[in-house]
């Protein structure tokens, strides 16, 4: 919409150079990086040192130069560049779209991976997650679970998947696995549930499971553990199934069963057993 004046016409609601850096940063946000420099540059001609442009132009040249650098790269390499870059880089007010459709670049590029990770620590369920797409995330973590042994990062990255689409029972019998199965991998400040982490941040690691259960903030699980990792461990998950064992016993009315399973717990974590106690 036009409006007539003294000067001649003018765009009502916004400017021309609003409307020009505007098609330059959506440009950017469609990865179409010579097209935003034309636009920046044609701004540029017209008003010099404009600062939307300047920094516009300046984020196309050097986005231009580093993915033209990456393309003659071997893919996990290529990968691990551009995530790089993406992590190193100030992208300003283009922190969202842009950054986002960098991040895209690099999950087509290890989409196709048959183990979804390269060995710097960089899963697709991550690059995921960067963007938000927790579907996708979850998926790409379940894939990585399914061919690779478990490990506690991956089961906290899925269970905050979980947690973040509202799916706040899956992601916390995931996160029990994670503290029965690889616990001293399991950092609880990473974990998105903030309620589990309050309940649990004053206990040992090793036993976060069964604290977990007995503050009501995770389910009992059953997880099958061939060689527990330290005595430690070892120690935890006869403490975990003692408990169970009990609970199990109680619930279906087993009285021998119940009393002799709190008897064990008893001797096993007098702790535990008088914290169990004042739950039930």
């Amino acid at each position: 919409m036009f409006k007539a004046n003294g000067e001649g016409l003018q765009l009502d609601l916004f400017s021309w150079d609003q409307v020009k850096t505007g098609e330059g940063f959506c440009a950017l946000e469609n990865l179409d990086l010579k097209k935003a420099v034309i636009i920046f540059e044609d701004i540029l001609s017209k008003w010099e040192g404009h600062p939307a442009a300047s920094a516009g132009l300046k984020m196309a040249v050097e986005w231009d130069n580093a993915l033209g650098e990456i393309e003659g790269l071997p893919k996990d390499d290529a990968v691990i560049s551009l995530w790089e870059k993406v992590r190193s880089y100030t992208f300003g007010q283009c922190d969202g779209a842009f950054r986002r459709a960098l991040i895209k670049r690099a999950i087509v590029l290890l989409e196709d991976d048959h183990s979804l990770h390269i060995p710097v620590d960089l899963y697709l369920g991550d690059l995921y997650l960067e963007i938000e797409d927790y579907e996708k995330a979850e998926q790409a973590y379940r894939r990585f679970i399914e061919r690779h042994s478990a490990d506690g990062r991956t089961l906290g990255c899925l269970g905050n998947c979980l947690w973040r689409q509202g799916k706040k029972g899956e992601a916390r019998v995931t996160y029990a696995k994670a503290l029965l199965l690889v616990p001293w991998e399991v950092e609880l400040a990473e974990i998105d549930d903030k309620e589990l982490v309050d309940a649990l941040v004053e206990e040992d690691i090793y036993s976060a499971a069964v604290y977990g259960w007995l503050r009501r903030v995770l389910p009992f699980v059953d997880v099958e553990v061939e060689t527990p990792h330290d005595s430690n461990h070892g120690w935890s998950l006869l403490v975990y199934q003692t408990l169970r064992h009990a609970e199990k016993a109680r619930v279906k009315g087993d009285h021998e069963g119940m009393v002799e399973q709190r008897r064990l717990l008893k001797e096993v974590a007098p702790a535990v057993f008088l914290e169990y106690m004042g739950r039930i």
